[in-house]
């Protein structure tokens, strides 16, 4: 009988030995604190073009004010130099009909001065002193003609020069209404741009709003895979600690089951001993005949001994042999564990891809 070599001595290597937990930790916390930084770039950066855009609408609004403000202040300038002209025409109006109706009458009393001085001239040759009042009157309504004549040539040319003043200024209010058009079209415009800037605003808002949802979940889930990675932790390190006491007490119970091995040698080298001094003592007992009961119950009690060690070494065996399953079935709730571990942090990683687009 020879015992075969025990394999427990060289202990069997765990796939979970190389796993280190504190690296596991250390990369999720800085995969986790990248995550949160890209989130929180993400939102500075989108508040940043919410703000920008906000101040181009606000840039825009401003200039829009302006511009109405001036388009007012032409039309008021222009409505009242429009309503001036109106002024100064009817005021040259007024004055040309005076001036024709003050012509008309000037000539009605020099033709009924020069009736009535050629009556007095016909009727009248008496006296010299009538002859040189009609002539001075002549004078006179000659001098009142010639001065109406003159008021109204300078009535003409102040209303030549109204009507130029009236075709200028008519040049300008279509010039003005002109740059009102221009100013209108570029006010529509503006609007067109101030409503696609609000349009891409609220566009960019909900894209924030969104990506806060996003980085809302992704932050909940991020606690969620952390809280399940430290309880797996706490799981893993609870079944290493079960599974190195297994080992000791493996260890243990190989070592007893190598001194009852022991034991059992020894025991059959002295059965063989005293086999052999049976053996003697038979050769001896045709010439003796002594001891023989003596040396049979010796063997006897030597082999209900052997007996009880046998016993003890297949109970020995048979719990080393529970403890081996106790100790495969450890091992493969770890190689559960870690493979749990490993799709945790696979989503982790996806998540965090998710984020960083």
């Amino acid at each position: 009988f020879r015992p075969k070599p025990t394999q427990t001595a060289s202990k069997k290597p765990s796939p979970l030995d190389n796993t280190k937990p504190v690296a596991n930790r250390r990369d999720f916390k800085t995969t986790s604190a990248n995550a949160s930084s890209t989130a929180y770039a993400l939102s500075q950066k989108n508040r940043s073009i919410e703000s920008e855009l906000r101040q181009r609408v606000r840039d825009l609004e401003s200039e829009i004010r302006s511009q109405e403000l001036k388009v007012r202040q032409l039309t008021q300038d222009h409505q009242h130099q429009q309503q001036a002209l109106e002024r100064s025409l009817e005021q040259a109006q007024n004055t040309q009909k005076q001036l024709g109706g003050s012509l008309t009458m000037a000539r009605w009393i020099g033709s009924i001065l020069f009736f009535g001085l050629c009556g007095a001239s016909v009727f009248s040759y008496a006296t010299m002193q009538s002859e040189q009042d009609l002539d001075r009157q002549l004078s006179t309504t000659k001098a009142q003609v010639m001065q109406f004549e003159s008021e109204m040539n300078t009535t003409k040319m102040q209303l030549a020069s109204s009507r130029e003043d009236l075709g200028d200024l008519r040049i300008q209010l279509q010039q003005a209404q002109s740059e009102t058009s221009q100013i209108q079209a570029a006010l529509s415009s503006a609007h067109s741009k101030v409503s696609t800037l609000n349009q891409e605003l609220s566009a960019k808002a909900q894209a924030l709003s969104s990506l806060e949802a996003k980085n809302a979940q992704v932050s909940e889930a991020n606690q969620a895979a952390s809280t399940q990675v430290q309880t797996l932790e706490t799981e893993k390190a609870d079944l290493v600690a079960s599974l190195e006491a297994a080992n000791a007490e493996a260890s243990a119970l190989t070592a007893q089951l190598e001194s009852t091995r022991a034991q059992e040698e020894l025991l059959r080298s002295q059965i063989q001993s005293t086999e052999i001094a049976l053996g003697e003592a038979q050769q001896q007992l045709a010439d003796k005949g002594k001891s023989v009961a003596e040396l049979e119950t010796a063997v006897s009690d030597k082999k209900v001994e052997i007996q009880a060690l046998e016993e003890q070494n297949t109970f020995l065996k048979n719990d080393l042999k529970s403890n081996q399953s106790m100790l495969d079935q450890q091992e493969r709730a770890l190689e559960d564990k870690d493979r749990v571990i490993r799709d945790l942090k696979a989503q982790i990683r996806a998540l965090e891809n998710q984020t960083a687009q």
